[in-house]
């Protein structure tokens, strides 16, 4: 038997380097393997916000394999079946959504890890190669050690109660999503907003002073650039369609197009 390849995202993340993620709403295993290429961290294969389905996931964590690009998955629900459907086929991590508790955090991580970390159940799945590559034994340790475990706090509850989820054991990244957060202050879209940047940054302070990695959104390099060396941002994600609309209007912008002649 052999053991399975190091996540690389993971051993990235303890290493304190910063990691950039593309969010992959669509079956477009070709983007993904062009994101691997260039050297992207990871991708985030979205099933809160797509109509993918489960065997084109499968297929896009392929292409992610082929372009050594780590694939991690965000379910739409922090439930068990979920999870652990994801993980079977393959996704290095699980990203989950709208956690607002402590038990919200333990629901998550008892999902994704076998004994002794959680409940996690046994099948003969492609993640460990159908029973054929490894043994069980050295599958669940492997899965124990090397499964990355990201969250998002995404309202004014969770922010309340973040001491609380940053206490739970084995997650790895906490992301605060501003946007839903801003919706959950009263004041949709509205992020520049004193109140919304005032509990993002009680957020950032927590979550760093944890020693947890902050996970942050941008939607271009220099965002991202500021994510990083100004929060402190060690997660930054950005949306594959965000990248496609900046080429296609920088493009666009570039060519300036002459109006016909008259």
């Amino acid at each position: 038997m052999v053991r399975p390849a190091t996540n690389a995202l993971k051993e990235k993340l303890k290493a304190g380097h910063p990691t950039i993620g593309v969010v992959c709403p669509g079956y477009w295993p070709e983007l993904v393997e062009i994101c691997g290429y260039l050297g992207y961290d990871w991708v985030q294969i979205d099933f809160e916000h797509s109509a993918l389905t489960l065997s084109q996931a499968a297929e896009l964590v392929r292409a992610a394999e082929v372009a050594g690009i780590t694939p991690v998955g965000r379910v739409a629900l922090n439930a068990s079946h979920h999870i652990g459907r994801i993980l079977d086929i393959g996704m290095r991590g699980v990203v989950v959504p709208h956690l607002s508790s402590r038990a919200d955090a333990e629901a998550a991580v008892h999902a994704a890890y076998f004994h002794p970390y959680g409940d996690r159940g046994f099948g003969s799945a492609r993640a460990s190669g159908f029973w054929t590559r490894y043994s069980m034994q050295e599958f669940v340790a492997y899965t124990n050690d090397e499964t990355v475990i990201a969250v998002i706090i995404e309202d004014a509850t969770g922010v309340a109660n973040l001491d609380e989820i940053l206490s739970v054991p084995k997650i790895d990244v906490v992301s605060i999503g501003h946007v839903d957060l801003s919706h959950s202050l009263g004041m949709p879209g509205d992020i520049s907003n004193p109140v919304v940047q005032a509990n993002m940054a009680t957020a950032i302070k927590k979550i760093r002073r944890a020693g947890l990695v902050l996970g942050l959104g941008a939607t271009d390099g220099e965002g991202a650039r500021r994510r990083i060396e100004e929060q402190g941002a060690g997660w930054v994600i950005v949306q594959l369609t965000q990248l496609f609309a900046n080429g296609a209007r920088a493009f666009l912008a570039g060519a300036a197009r002459p109006s016909a002649a008259r």
